[in-house]
């Protein structure tokens, strides 16, 4: 299996974008869980829903989408966001995008995000083929070739990036 240690704020969410505070979020809110058919938005930070609604960049989205289904990869989770949310939260998150079915886990709680995703990496080596780190931070020195720095944004260069980087590197090399 090929992993995507992914990272929202930066990755698919510009620091910039606000347009969450420009809408009725208690109304969003009711309609994805309608939408859905799923509760599971009212249990969580308003903001946050918000913010992946209205924040999270459709053009990254669907680079991470091509990436995704381009390198027949999936996503665990190493951003910040794991910290006050649940699996099961940030897998709805990425319902609204129609991506829950590529989310499979989340790093530990707790531990700065180089140590979580090793952590990862180290409890799941038997079933893990390949990876690549994609975040705004830079973590070149703790995973080298199997990172993907985006600065602001996951863009179409990123793409190309990211299919050698899953495809070019075998996990059991490093």
């Amino acid at each position: 299996m090929k992993v995507i240690f992914l990272d929202i704020d930066g990755v698919i969410r510009s620091y910039q974008s606000k347009k969450r505070f420009e809408h009725d979020m208690n109304q969003t809110i009711k309609f994805l869980c309608e939408k859905s058919k799923n509760t599971i938005y009212e249990s969580m930070d308003k903001f946050d829903v918000c913010a992946c609604f209205y924040d999270w960049d459709r053009n990254a989205i669907e680079i991470l989408k091509k990436i995704l289904n381009d390198t027949n990869s999936f996503i665990v989770f190493s951003t910040g966001w794991r910290e006050y949310n649940t699996f099961e939260q940030l897998k709805a998150l990425f319902a609204v995008y129609e991506l829950d079915d590529r989310c499979i886990g989340s790093c530990e709680k707790g531990f700065d995000k180089a140590k979580c995703i090793q952590l990862y990496i180290d409890a799941h080596k038997e079933e893990i083929k390949n990876y690549v780190v994609i975040d705004d931070q830079d973590f070149t020195f703790e995973f080298g070739q199997h990172f993907l720095y985006t600065n602001n944004l996951l863009k179409e260069e990123n793409y190309l990036e990211a299919m050698f980087l899953m495809n070019e590197f075998d996990f059991e090399e490093t």
